[in-house]
């Protein structure tokens, strides 16, 4: 009995986090040419928003605190992804992506 409870417990932190897991994934399939900086940070800025509204009783489990890192780290790197597409036009973009053979 205590066990079927805690399992349903850990499902139910599970199914939370997935809603922000899968926006995460779709965010990770973009590509480079495609991402609007400020538009990115602003989904990163929702997502934390997500995460800070979920029931405190999840904030005590570590896949809790391993998605409010990760988000928060990928808010860090998009200042510099901010400045380095600003910095750069799609031609050239293109030409970097070539040269390190990122596009096939």
């Amino acid at each position: 009995m205590y066990t079927d409870l805690v399992s349903l417990y850990y499902q139910g932190v599970w199914s939370e986090l997935a809603k922000v897991w899968d926006q995460i994934d779709e965010m990770k399939e973009k590509t480079w040419l495609s991402v609007a900086p400020r538009k990115l940070r602003t989904q990163i800025d929702a997502l934390l928003g997500q995460l800070r509204d979920m029931p405190s009783r999840l904030r005590h489990y570590p896949s809790y605190e391993f998605v409010k890192k990760l988000l928060q780290s990928y808010a860090k790197v998009s200042g510099a992804a901010a400045s380095s597409v600003a910095s750069c036009d799609s031609n050239s973009w293109s030409h970097v992506t070539v040269h390190m053979s990122l596009l096939t």
